[in-house]
Protein backbone atom coordinates (compact mmCIF):
# COMPACT_ATOMS: atom_id res chain seq x y z
CA UNK A 1 0.00 0.00 0.00
CA UNK A 2 3.05 2.55 0.71
CA UNK A 3 4.49 1.69 -2.62
CA UNK A 4 1.37 2.67 -4.47
CA UNK A 5 0.75 5.99 -2.28
CA UNK A 6 4.44 6.88 -3.41
CA UNK A 7 3.63 6.30 -7.19
CA UNK A 8 0.67 8.46 -7.11
CA UNK A 9 2.22 11.22 -5.54
CA UNK A 10 5.16 11.17 -8.06
CA UNK A 11 2.49 11.09 -10.90
CA UNK A 12 0.90 13.60 -9.57
CA UNK A 13 3.96 15.98 -9.62
CA UNK A 14 5.04 14.67 -13.26
CA UNK A 15 1.36 15.83 -14.65
CA UNK A 16 2.09 19.35 -12.29
CA UNK A 17 5.03 19.84 -14.28
CA UNK A 18 3.95 19.38 -17.56
CA UNK A 19 0.65 21.22 -17.11
CA UNK A 20 3.46 24.06 -16.19
CA UNK A 21 6.02 23.62 -18.98
CA UNK A 22 3.05 23.51 -21.53
CA UNK A 23 1.58 26.69 -20.54
CA UNK A 24 5.35 28.25 -20.84
CA UNK A 25 6.11 27.54 -24.83
CA UNK A 26 2.72 28.53 -26.04
CA UNK A 27 3.86 30.55 -29.56
CA UNK A 28 0.96 33.40 -29.84
CA UNK A 29 1.27 34.28 -33.70
CA UNK A 30 0.31 38.19 -32.63
CA UNK A 31 3.62 38.31 -30.94
CA UNK A 32 5.67 37.21 -34.21
CA UNK A 33 7.73 40.14 -35.92
CA UNK A 34 7.49 40.15 -40.21
CA UNK A 35 11.05 40.68 -41.84
CA UNK A 36 10.66 41.94 -45.08
CA UNK A 37 12.97 42.99 -47.85
CA UNK A 38 12.47 46.39 -50.17
CA UNK A 39 13.72 47.26 -53.08
CA UNK A 40 14.39 50.93 -54.24
CA UNK A 41 16.29 52.68 -56.51
CA UNK A 42 17.73 56.49 -56.61
CA UNK A 43 19.37 58.70 -59.57
CA UNK A 44 22.62 60.00 -58.39
CA UNK A 45 22.57 63.39 -58.00
CA UNK A 46 19.15 63.86 -56.94
CA UNK A 47 19.37 66.16 -53.98
CA UNK A 48 15.94 64.96 -52.78
CA UNK A 49 17.20 61.62 -52.57
CA UNK A 50 13.83 60.53 -53.78
CA UNK A 51 13.45 56.78 -53.50
CA UNK A 52 12.03 55.01 -56.99
CA UNK A 53 10.73 51.36 -57.46
CA UNK A 54 10.89 51.98 -61.48
CA UNK A 55 11.48 55.13 -63.85
CA UNK A 56 13.16 56.07 -67.20
CA UNK A 57 16.47 56.65 -67.61
CA UNK A 58 19.12 57.85 -69.93
CA UNK A 59 22.43 55.59 -71.07
CA UNK A 60 24.21 58.32 -69.72
CA UNK A 61 22.17 58.35 -65.90
CA UNK A 62 23.85 56.87 -62.56
CA UNK A 63 21.51 55.00 -59.89
CA UNK A 64 21.75 53.67 -57.00
CA UNK A 65 20.27 50.80 -55.74
CA UNK A 66 19.03 50.39 -52.17
CA UNK A 67 17.80 47.64 -49.82
CA UNK A 68 16.59 47.73 -47.06
CA UNK A 69 15.70 44.97 -44.39
CA UNK A 70 12.93 45.33 -41.54
CA UNK A 71 13.20 44.95 -38.52
CA UNK A 72 16.92 45.30 -39.58
CA UNK A 73 18.19 42.86 -36.40
CA UNK A 74 15.68 40.34 -36.29
CA UNK A 75 17.19 38.37 -39.08
CA UNK A 76 20.72 36.56 -39.27
CA UNK A 77 21.93 36.61 -43.10
CA UNK A 78 23.81 33.52 -45.04
CA UNK A 79 23.89 35.49 -48.21
CA UNK A 80 22.76 38.64 -49.68
CA UNK A 81 23.39 40.43 -53.33
CA UNK A 82 22.07 42.72 -55.96
CA UNK A 83 21.59 41.26 -59.52
CA UNK A 84 20.49 43.03 -62.62
CA UNK A 85 18.98 41.35 -65.49
CA UNK A 86 20.79 37.97 -65.94
CA UNK A 87 24.47 39.83 -64.88
CA UNK A 88 27.14 38.90 -62.08
CA UNK A 89 26.33 39.53 -58.27
CA UNK A 90 27.41 42.23 -56.28
CA UNK A 91 27.21 41.87 -52.58
CA UNK A 92 26.20 45.12 -51.66
CA UNK A 93 23.24 46.57 -49.61
CA UNK A 94 23.62 49.77 -51.47
CA UNK A 95 24.93 49.65 -55.35
CA UNK A 96 25.59 52.14 -57.55
CA UNK A 97 25.70 51.12 -61.03
CA UNK A 98 25.27 52.48 -64.89
CA UNK A 99 23.01 50.39 -67.73
CA UNK A 100 23.63 51.92 -71.32
CA UNK A 101 21.54 48.81 -72.94
CA UNK A 102 18.33 50.47 -74.11
CA UNK A 103 15.39 48.56 -72.91
CA UNK A 104 13.82 47.21 -69.94
CA UNK A 105 15.74 46.27 -67.10
CA UNK A 106 14.93 44.49 -63.72
CA UNK A 107 17.26 44.58 -60.74
CA UNK A 108 16.88 42.08 -57.52
CA UNK A 109 17.99 42.17 -54.76
CA UNK A 110 18.17 39.10 -52.79
CA UNK A 111 18.44 37.61 -49.04
CA UNK A 112 18.91 34.03 -47.85
CA UNK A 113 18.81 33.45 -44.45
CA UNK A 114 20.92 31.00 -42.06
CA UNK A 115 17.81 28.31 -43.34
CA UNK A 116 18.47 29.24 -46.64
CA UNK A 117 14.72 30.82 -46.62
CA UNK A 118 14.66 33.81 -49.92
CA UNK A 119 13.71 37.06 -48.90
CA UNK A 120 13.78 39.13 -52.03
CA UNK A 121 12.39 42.75 -53.57
CA UNK A 122 13.33 44.60 -56.93
CA UNK A 123 13.09 47.62 -59.05
CA UNK A 124 12.93 48.13 -62.92
CA UNK A 125 13.67 50.53 -65.05
CA UNK A 126 13.95 51.44 -68.68
CA UNK A 127 17.11 53.06 -70.40
CA UNK A 128 15.58 54.88 -73.40
CA UNK A 129 17.46 54.48 -77.04
CA UNK A 130 18.49 56.92 -78.87
CA UNK A 131 16.49 56.94 -82.02
CA UNK A 132 18.36 56.07 -85.60
CA UNK A 133 17.56 56.72 -88.70
CA UNK A 134 17.46 54.39 -91.70
CA UNK A 135 20.01 56.23 -94.37
CA UNK A 136 19.11 54.11 -96.89
CA UNK A 137 15.40 54.06 -96.73
CA UNK A 138 14.06 57.17 -98.05
CA UNK A 139 11.88 59.23 -101.07
CA UNK A 140 13.13 60.46 -102.97
CA UNK A 141 16.58 58.95 -103.16
CA UNK A 142 20.50 60.76 -103.68
CA UNK A 143 20.42 61.55 -106.90
CA UNK A 144 17.24 60.87 -108.23
CA UNK A 145 16.83 63.46 -111.26
CA UNK A 146 13.95 65.16 -113.74
CA UNK A 147 11.65 66.08 -111.30
CA UNK A 148 8.94 67.62 -111.96
CA UNK A 149 8.75 71.44 -110.92
CA UNK A 150 5.19 71.66 -110.66
CA UNK A 151 3.94 68.97 -108.92
CA UNK A 152 3.73 67.82 -105.14
CA UNK A 153 6.97 65.92 -103.79
CA UNK A 154 6.66 63.09 -101.16
CA UNK A 155 9.07 62.83 -98.68
CA UNK A 156 9.29 59.97 -96.92
CA UNK A 157 12.02 57.82 -94.37
CA UNK A 158 12.57 55.36 -91.95
CA UNK A 159 13.51 55.10 -88.50
CA UNK A 160 14.90 51.99 -87.19
CA UNK A 161 14.85 52.67 -83.62
CA UNK A 162 12.66 54.73 -81.03
CA UNK A 163 11.95 55.23 -77.83
CA UNK A 164 8.49 54.15 -77.19
CA UNK A 165 7.70 56.11 -74.08
CA UNK A 166 8.50 59.25 -76.06
CA UNK A 167 7.75 61.49 -79.07
CA UNK A 168 10.27 61.28 -81.73
CA UNK A 169 10.90 64.74 -83.71
CA UNK A 170 12.65 64.91 -86.95
CA UNK A 171 14.11 68.26 -87.92
CA UNK A 172 13.17 68.31 -91.82
CA UNK A 173 15.02 70.96 -94.07
CA UNK A 174 14.76 71.75 -97.82
CA UNK A 175 17.00 73.74 -99.87
CA UNK A 176 17.11 74.73 -103.62
CA UNK A 177 20.52 75.94 -104.36
CA UNK A 178 20.70 78.67 -101.65
CA UNK A 179 17.22 79.24 -101.35
CA UNK A 180 15.50 77.73 -98.18
CA UNK A 181 12.34 76.28 -98.95
CA UNK A 182 11.18 74.61 -96.08
CA UNK A 183 12.63 74.09 -92.60
CA UNK A 184 10.33 72.77 -89.99
CA UNK A 185 9.97 69.92 -87.35
CA UNK A 186 7.66 66.83 -87.99
CA UNK A 187 6.53 64.41 -85.90
CA UNK A 188 5.96 61.87 -88.65
CA UNK A 189 8.17 60.33 -90.83
CA UNK A 190 6.51 61.74 -94.07
CA UNK A 191 6.95 65.33 -95.27
CA UNK A 192 4.75 66.50 -98.91
CA UNK A 193 5.87 69.86 -100.46
CA UNK A 194 3.16 71.66 -102.60
CA UNK A 195 4.74 74.79 -103.87
CA UNK A 196 6.77 74.08 -106.11
CA UNK A 197 10.94 73.68 -107.84
CA UNK A 198 12.76 75.79 -109.76
CA UNK A 199 14.05 74.48 -112.91
CA UNK A 200 17.19 72.32 -113.56
CA UNK A 201 18.49 73.16 -110.17
CA UNK A 202 19.81 70.75 -107.24
CA UNK A 203 17.83 70.77 -104.53
CA UNK A 204 18.91 69.17 -101.33
CA UNK A 205 17.27 67.66 -97.91
CA UNK A 206 18.19 66.88 -94.37
CA UNK A 207 16.59 64.91 -91.68
CA UNK A 208 17.81 64.14 -88.37
CA UNK A 209 15.79 63.20 -85.33
CA UNK A 210 15.59 63.84 -81.63
CA UNK A 211 13.24 62.83 -78.66
CA UNK A 212 12.09 64.38 -75.21
CA UNK A 213 15.31 62.56 -73.77
CA UNK A 214 17.32 64.77 -75.29
CA UNK A 215 18.24 62.00 -77.40
CA UNK A 216 19.96 63.01 -81.04
CA UNK A 217 20.03 60.40 -83.76
CA UNK A 218 24.04 59.97 -84.38
CA UNK A 219 23.52 60.21 -87.97
CA UNK A 220 20.64 62.13 -90.56
CA UNK A 221 19.57 61.65 -93.98
CA UNK A 222 21.42 63.75 -96.46
CA UNK A 223 19.82 63.35 -100.07
CA UNK A 224 20.13 65.61 -103.53
CA UNK A 225 17.62 65.80 -106.54
CA UNK A 226 17.44 67.51 -109.85
CA UNK A 227 14.47 69.37 -110.99
CA UNK A 228 13.46 68.91 -115.00
CA UNK A 229 13.76 71.61 -117.63
CA UNK A 230 10.20 72.77 -117.80
CA UNK A 231 11.18 75.79 -120.13
CA UNK A 232 11.84 75.85 -123.94
CA UNK A 233 15.22 77.30 -123.74
CA UNK A 234 18.01 74.60 -125.04
CA UNK A 235 19.90 74.65 -121.59
CA UNK A 236 21.41 71.42 -119.45
CA UNK A 237 22.93 71.23 -116.07
CA UNK A 238 25.72 69.60 -114.22
CA UNK A 239 27.19 69.12 -110.54
CA UNK A 240 29.73 67.69 -108.86
CA UNK A 241 30.70 67.15 -105.03
CA UNK A 242 34.46 68.34 -104.30
CA UNK A 243 36.53 66.54 -101.71
CA UNK A 244 39.40 68.13 -100.21
CA UNK A 245 41.86 66.47 -97.37
CA UNK A 246 40.86 69.52 -94.75
CA UNK A 247 37.22 70.74 -94.55
CA UNK A 248 38.57 74.34 -94.78
CA UNK A 249 39.81 74.52 -97.69
CA UNK A 250 35.85 74.20 -99.02
CA UNK A 251 35.54 77.71 -98.10
CA UNK A 252 37.88 79.81 -101.02
CA UNK A 253 37.80 77.89 -104.02
CA UNK A 254 38.24 78.83 -107.58
CA UNK A 255 36.69 77.42 -110.53
CA UNK A 256 37.55 77.97 -114.46
CA UNK A 257 35.29 76.72 -117.09
CA UNK A 258 36.54 76.39 -120.88
CA UNK A 259 34.62 75.18 -123.80
CA UNK A 260 35.93 72.72 -126.15
CA UNK A 261 38.32 75.37 -127.96
CA UNK A 262 39.72 76.10 -124.47
CA UNK A 263 38.37 79.40 -124.04
CA UNK A 264 38.00 80.63 -120.36
CA UNK A 265 34.37 81.35 -120.03
CA UNK A 266 32.55 84.05 -117.54
CA UNK A 267 30.74 82.28 -114.86
CA UNK A 268 28.71 85.09 -113.73
CA UNK A 269 26.78 84.09 -117.41
CA UNK A 270 25.89 80.81 -115.98
CA UNK A 271 23.89 79.80 -112.74
CA UNK A 272 26.56 78.61 -110.15
CA UNK A 273 25.41 77.46 -107.12
CA UNK A 274 27.88 76.57 -104.15
CA UNK A 275 26.04 74.20 -101.49
CA UNK A 276 28.38 72.43 -98.76
CA UNK A 277 31.14 70.71 -101.09
CA UNK A 278 28.85 70.74 -104.24
CA UNK A 279 28.95 72.85 -106.90
CA UNK A 280 25.99 73.32 -109.66
CA UNK A 281 26.16 74.65 -113.09
CA UNK A 282 22.53 75.61 -114.14
CA UNK A 283 21.71 77.25 -117.49
CA UNK A 284 24.64 76.26 -119.65
CA UNK A 285 24.21 75.54 -123.58
CA UNK A 286 24.38 72.24 -124.93
CA UNK A 287 28.16 71.62 -125.80
CA UNK A 288 31.69 70.22 -124.18
CA UNK A 289 32.75 71.98 -121.11
CA UNK A 290 35.86 71.34 -119.22
CA UNK A 291 36.46 72.17 -115.47
CA UNK A 292 39.36 73.35 -113.62
CA UNK A 293 39.40 73.82 -109.79
CA UNK A 294 41.99 75.50 -107.83
CA UNK A 295 42.25 76.89 -104.33
CA UNK A 296 42.36 80.93 -104.30
CA UNK A 297 44.85 81.32 -101.42
CA UNK A 298 46.68 78.09 -101.84
CA UNK A 299 47.53 77.98 -105.43
CA UNK A 300 49.25 73.87 -105.17
CA UNK A 301 45.72 72.92 -104.43
CA UNK A 302 44.69 71.87 -107.80
CA UNK A 303 41.98 69.73 -109.66
CA UNK A 304 42.95 67.70 -112.49
CA UNK A 305 40.89 68.94 -115.27
CA UNK A 306 37.44 67.15 -115.82
CA UNK A 307 36.24 67.21 -119.55
CA UNK A 308 32.20 66.84 -119.74
CA UNK A 309 29.33 67.33 -121.76
CA UNK A 310 25.90 68.95 -120.90
CA UNK A 311 22.65 67.86 -123.26
CA UNK A 312 19.64 69.73 -123.55
CA UNK A 313 17.43 69.26 -120.79
CA UNK A 314 19.46 66.95 -118.22
CA UNK A 315 21.41 66.99 -115.31
CA UNK A 316 24.97 65.50 -115.76
CA UNK A 317 26.92 64.11 -112.69
CA UNK A 318 30.62 64.71 -112.93
CA UNK A 319 31.54 62.60 -109.87
CA UNK A 320 34.01 63.71 -107.49
CA UNK A 321 36.41 66.86 -108.41
CA UNK A 322 39.43 65.76 -105.73
CA UNK A 323 41.58 69.08 -104.94
CA UNK A 324 45.25 67.74 -103.55
CA UNK A 325 48.29 69.16 -103.47
CA UNK A 326 51.61 67.58 -104.79
CA UNK A 327 53.87 69.94 -104.98
CA UNK A 328 56.79 69.99 -102.50
CA UNK A 329 57.85 73.14 -100.30
CA UNK A 330 60.86 74.92 -100.89
CA UNK A 331 63.53 75.84 -99.17
CA UNK A 332 65.44 79.28 -100.50
CA UNK A 333 69.01 80.53 -99.23
CA UNK A 334 69.52 84.42 -100.01
CA UNK A 335 72.82 84.39 -98.92
CA UNK A 336 74.40 81.08 -100.29
CA UNK A 337 76.85 80.78 -103.19
CA UNK A 338 74.95 77.61 -104.53
CA UNK A 339 74.59 75.27 -101.78
CA UNK A 340 77.45 77.57 -99.07
CA UNK A 341 77.31 79.92 -96.98
CA UNK A 342 79.25 81.68 -94.37
CA UNK A 343 79.20 80.74 -90.31
CA UNK A 344 77.07 83.34 -88.58
CA UNK A 345 75.61 83.54 -85.41
CA UNK A 346 72.20 83.58 -87.14
CA UNK A 347 71.19 81.40 -90.13
CA UNK A 348 68.33 82.54 -92.09
CA UNK A 349 66.40 80.16 -94.45
CA UNK A 350 63.05 81.27 -96.46
CA UNK A 351 60.50 78.11 -97.10
CA UNK A 352 58.09 78.63 -99.70
CA UNK A 353 54.96 76.96 -99.49
CA UNK A 354 52.05 77.78 -101.73
CA UNK A 355 49.58 75.25 -99.93
CA UNK A 356 49.22 74.95 -96.28
CA UNK A 357 52.06 76.29 -94.30
CA UNK A 358 54.15 73.98 -93.01
CA UNK A 359 54.22 72.87 -89.10
CA UNK A 360 56.99 73.50 -87.33
CA UNK A 361 56.78 69.90 -85.80
CA UNK A 362 57.79 68.37 -89.32
CA UNK A 363 61.26 70.09 -89.48
CA UNK A 364 64.17 68.17 -89.09
CA UNK A 365 67.18 69.88 -89.08
CA UNK A 366 70.79 68.15 -88.23
CA UNK A 367 74.48 69.91 -88.04
CA UNK A 368 77.37 68.08 -88.34
CA UNK A 369 75.08 64.88 -88.39
CA UNK A 370 73.44 65.62 -85.03
CA UNK A 371 70.30 66.59 -84.92
CA UNK A 372 69.81 70.69 -84.01
CA UNK A 373 67.21 71.88 -81.85
CA UNK A 374 68.21 75.17 -81.33
CA UNK A 375 66.09 76.62 -84.45
CA UNK A 376 62.82 78.98 -84.93
CA UNK A 377 60.18 78.53 -87.88
CA UNK A 378 57.31 81.86 -87.90
CA UNK A 379 56.31 83.42 -91.15
CA UNK A 380 57.77 80.98 -93.59
CA UNK A 381 61.29 81.62 -92.32
CA UNK A 382 63.59 79.40 -90.75
CA UNK A 383 66.14 80.98 -87.76
CA UNK A 384 69.12 78.35 -87.30
CA UNK A 385 71.15 79.59 -84.07
CA UNK A 386 74.90 78.62 -84.25
CA UNK A 387 76.42 81.04 -81.21
CA UNK A 388 76.73 77.71 -79.21
CA UNK A 389 78.15 75.31 -82.01
CA UNK A 390 81.64 74.02 -81.99
CA UNK A 391 83.69 76.12 -84.67
CA UNK A 392 85.70 73.66 -86.47
CA UNK A 393 88.46 73.83 -89.27
CA UNK A 394 86.43 72.13 -91.24
CA UNK A 395 82.75 72.36 -93.39
CA UNK A 396 80.45 71.80 -91.60
CA UNK A 397 77.45 70.19 -93.34
CA UNK A 398 73.52 71.10 -92.42
CA UNK A 399 70.71 69.55 -93.57
CA UNK A 400 67.17 70.68 -93.80
CA UNK A 401 63.97 68.36 -94.04
CA UNK A 402 60.33 69.21 -94.00
CA UNK A 403 57.02 67.86 -94.95
CA UNK A 404 54.08 70.47 -95.90
CA UNK A 405 50.63 69.72 -94.31
CA UNK A 406 49.95 67.14 -97.82
CA UNK A 407 52.84 65.07 -96.84
CA UNK A 408 54.77 66.40 -99.75
CA UNK A 409 58.61 66.12 -98.25
CA UNK A 410 61.83 68.52 -98.88
CA UNK A 411 65.15 67.48 -97.87
CA UNK A 412 68.53 70.04 -98.65
CA UNK A 413 71.91 70.14 -97.87
CA UNK A 414 74.27 73.70 -97.54
CA UNK A 415 76.95 73.46 -96.28
CA UNK A 416 78.76 75.93 -93.87
CA UNK A 417 82.16 77.46 -94.14
CA UNK A 418 84.61 76.29 -91.17
CA UNK A 419 84.13 78.12 -88.09
CA UNK A 420 88.29 78.61 -87.52
CA UNK A 421 90.62 78.58 -90.40
CA UNK A 422 93.77 76.51 -91.07
CA UNK A 423 95.29 79.63 -92.45
CA UNK A 424 96.55 82.99 -90.71
CA UNK A 425 97.56 86.01 -91.93
CA UNK A 426 97.49 89.52 -91.20
CA UNK A 427 94.09 90.86 -90.26
CA UNK A 428 94.82 94.58 -92.18
CA UNK A 429 97.82 97.02 -92.71
CA UNK A 430 98.91 99.90 -94.18
CA UNK A 431 102.26 100.98 -96.05
CA UNK A 432 103.28 103.34 -98.30
CA UNK A 433 104.47 103.31 -101.64
CA UNK A 434 107.96 103.65 -101.43
CA UNK A 435 108.15 100.80 -99.21
CA UNK A 436 107.63 96.93 -98.50
CA UNK A 437 106.02 94.59 -96.73
CA UNK A 438 106.57 91.16 -95.25
CA UNK A 439 103.20 89.02 -95.71
CA UNK A 440 103.63 85.42 -93.47
CA UNK A 441 101.67 82.65 -93.80
CA UNK A 442 101.07 80.08 -90.68
CA UNK A 443 99.32 76.74 -90.88
CA UNK A 444 96.94 76.37 -87.44
CA UNK A 445 95.56 73.02 -88.64
CA UNK A 446 98.21 70.41 -86.63
CA UNK A 447 96.89 67.42 -88.25
CA UNK A 448 97.42 68.64 -91.58
CA UNK A 449 101.19 68.50 -93.44
CA UNK A 450 101.70 72.06 -95.77
CA UNK A 451 103.35 70.91 -99.00
CA UNK A 452 103.24 74.58 -100.21
CA UNK A 453 102.74 78.37 -99.60
CA UNK A 454 100.71 80.95 -102.42
CA UNK A 455 100.39 84.68 -102.79
CA UNK A 456 97.77 86.65 -104.44
CA UNK A 457 98.69 90.21 -104.23
CA UNK A 458 96.37 91.55 -107.05
CA UNK A 459 93.38 89.80 -106.89
CA UNK A 460 93.62 88.16 -109.98
CA UNK A 461 93.34 84.61 -109.19
CA UNK A 462 97.07 84.33 -110.24
CA UNK A 463 99.77 83.41 -107.84
CA UNK A 464 102.03 86.47 -107.67
CA UNK A 465 104.75 84.07 -104.89
CA UNK A 466 104.87 80.47 -103.77
CA UNK A 467 106.95 78.75 -101.34
CA UNK A 468 108.00 74.99 -100.54
CA UNK A 469 106.97 73.86 -97.23
CA UNK A 470 109.81 72.48 -96.50
CA UNK A 471 108.50 70.76 -93.42
CA UNK A 472 107.77 74.68 -92.02
CA UNK A 473 104.43 75.62 -90.46
CA UNK A 474 104.99 79.19 -91.22
CA UNK A 475 106.73 81.03 -93.94
CA UNK A 476 106.67 84.58 -95.11
CA UNK A 477 107.16 86.80 -98.42
CA UNK A 478 108.27 90.32 -99.23
CA UNK A 479 107.01 92.53 -101.39
CA UNK A 480 107.63 95.73 -102.67
CA UNK A 481 104.69 98.74 -102.62
CA UNK A 482 105.40 99.77 -106.34
CA UNK A 483 103.54 96.44 -106.95
CA UNK A 484 100.45 98.12 -105.87
CA UNK A 485 98.35 100.69 -107.88
CA UNK A 486 95.61 101.30 -105.83
CA UNK A 487 94.42 102.20 -102.10
CA UNK A 488 92.53 99.28 -101.21
CA UNK A 489 93.95 95.64 -102.26
CA UNK A 490 92.57 92.48 -101.00
CA UNK A 491 95.47 90.06 -100.23
CA UNK A 492 94.69 86.35 -100.93
CA UNK A 493 97.45 83.37 -99.17
CA UNK A 494 96.46 79.88 -99.43
CA UNK A 495 97.93 76.69 -98.03
CA UNK A 496 97.97 73.36 -99.96
CA UNK A 497 98.56 70.71 -97.93
CA UNK A 498 100.55 66.83 -98.65
CA UNK A 499 96.50 65.56 -98.40
CA UNK A 500 95.46 67.33 -101.72
CA UNK A 501 93.31 70.08 -99.28
CA UNK A 502 93.68 73.37 -99.85
CA UNK A 503 92.48 76.67 -97.46
CA UNK A 504 92.74 80.14 -97.92
CA UNK A 505 93.28 83.61 -95.88
CA UNK A 506 92.27 86.91 -96.97
CA UNK A 507 93.16 90.87 -95.79
CA UNK A 508 92.85 93.96 -97.04
CA UNK A 509 95.82 96.22 -97.24
CA UNK A 510 96.32 99.65 -97.70
CA UNK A 511 98.66 101.48 -99.86
CA UNK A 512 99.29 105.29 -98.96
CA UNK A 513 100.95 106.96 -101.93
CA UNK A 514 100.49 105.47 -105.15
CA UNK A 515 99.46 107.22 -108.61
CA UNK A 516 96.72 104.81 -109.32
Amino acid sequence: MKIFSLLGAFLFLLLGILACSEGDVSFDTDDAEVVTVKAYMMLLGDSAGTRLKSDTLLPSDSLVLIAQIEPSRSIRISQFYWQIDSSSKHSEFSYRTNVSTPGLHQAKFILLDRFEDTLQDSVSFWIAPEPVLDTGALIPKNGTTSIPTSKALSFAWKSTVENPLSITHYPFLLKCGSDTLVDTVLNSTEFIYTQGFPTLTRCSWTVSAHDNFGRTSPTSIRAAFFTENDSEEVFGAAFASISTPFSSLLDSLRFKLFDADGNLLDLDNFAVDRNDSVITLSKLPAADYRLFVTHFKYTDFTSDTLHFTVRTGKVSSLGTILLSDTVQPQIICDFCTEDSLTWNDTLRFAVEEKGLPPQSATLRITFDGATLSNWDYKEDSLFIYTHSLQKSFAWHPLKIALSDRSGNYIAKNFYVEPGKSCVKTLDKASIFADSSISIPIQNLCPNLTPKRYFWDIDNDGNWDGEAPAAGLDSVSKTFSGSLFHVYQNPIHVYILYESGAQYEATFTLYVDGVSG
